[in-house]
């Protein structure tokens, strides 16, 4: 991967071609961004694993007031679901992305 300053796994999407059509420039950019933030929430998870011998996080029924980045949650999937049901999801400073 390319190393890019302040870029979490040094991966940080380059600008998508101007040469697209619009819809296919918005599509691909939202895209590419939406998998980096998979990739910093994965890292941040495997720094918490890495750091402690069991990871434990309480089922959410709704979300936190006031999300801060970087945060990864357990949601219930009932009370709340941040869009793919129950599970852990990393906030990217935006939305809720699912790590799994």
């Amino acid at each position: 991967m390319k190393s890019t300053k302040g870029a979490i796994l040094g991966y940080k999407p380059e600008p998508v071609p101007t040469d697209l059509p619009p819809s296919a420039q918005r599509y691909l950019d939202q895209e590419l961004n939406r998998i980096a933030g998979v990739l910093q929430g994965a890292l941040l998870l495997l720094a918490v694993i890495k750091s402690t011998k069991v990871l434990a996080l309480e089922p959410m029924s709704s979300p936190p007031p006031t999300p801060v980045m970087p945060e990864i949650v357990y949601a219930d999937g009932v009370g709340w679901d941040p869009g793919s049901g129950a599970g852990y999801y990393y906030y990217n400073g935006t939305v809720w992305t699912p790590l799994g």
